[in-house]
């Protein structure tokens, strides 16, 4: 018998990419707050949380990091606040395959869906609310998964999104049986303690032998073959 599955997804680079609004929605609130935004137009944001973003742009600027953590949560507000009146649906490209496989994944009955993201929760509903992803993830009763809300370290947020799971299933996911799929190699190094089943898929900034030197339990280019999807995420 199929075991139950808790299925959390990465959002940049997996679900949807979103052009450049998020950045400049981040160098906004960081010049607004702190006053600079250091170095950002040379900072790779792929997989990292939106917190550890400000923060080493920040730090690097020579900014004092009590000041940096003190004023944290407003950066973090800042940011979601420009980004929700900047970011447009037609800023938005779902990746192929993804309406068909959150289709699939959600009429599964053993299936629970999440995600495991380094936006902050607010901002992660804004990007998927215009995309028209909302209501796979966030349906009334508070959103299961992780976020860089949670904490500014990728590798707590797997620990957070089985707990999380916990509170709304009663169902105690282990190993294997999370599932974790995004397109950068923090994706699928930040499961590695917890066993947890890792896909990985080249639709975001890695190159294909990036991803598979982390052994990923699955690799795939993109997200057309639907069936080998959910097969992989079933197995």
């Amino acid at each position: 018998m199929a075991q139950e599955k808790l299925v959390l997804f990465d959002i940049d680079g997996t679900l949807i990419l979103c052009g450049k609004a998020p950045r400049r929605a981040i160098t906004e609130a960081m010049k607004t707050i702190y006053g600079t935004a250091g170095n950002v137009d040379h900072y790779p944001f792929s997989g990292k949380t939106d917190t550890q973003i400000i923060y080493d742009i920040i730090t690097n600027a020579a900014i004092d990091e009590e000041i940096v953590k003190n004023r944290m949560q407003e950066a973090l507000e800042k940011y979601v606040t420009v980004l929700q009146a900047t970011l447009q649906p037609a800023d938005i490209k779902v990746i192929t395959g993804i309406r068909d496989l959150l289709k699939e994944l959600h009429e599964q009955t053993k299936v629970t869906l999440g995600l495991l993201t380094g936006n902050v929760a607010e901002g992660a509903r804004v990007k998927l609310t215009r995309a028209g992803l909302d209501s796979y993830f966030f349906n009334g009763k508070g959103s299961i998964g992780a976020f860089g809300s949670d904490s500014m370290n990728r590798n707590d947020l797997p620990a957070i999104a089985v707990e999380r799971a916990y509170a709304h299933t009663g169902r105690l996911f282990k190993e294997k049986d999370i599932v974790i799929i995004g397109d950068s190699p923090y994706d699928v190094l930040c499961g590695k303690s917890l066993n947890v089943k890792s896909i990985a898929v080249a639709t975001g900034w890695h190159k294909k032998s990036e991803l598979q030197e982390h052994q990923p339990d699955y690799y795939f280019d993109d997200f057309s073959d639907t069936k080998k999807v959910v097969e992989s995420i079933l197995n």
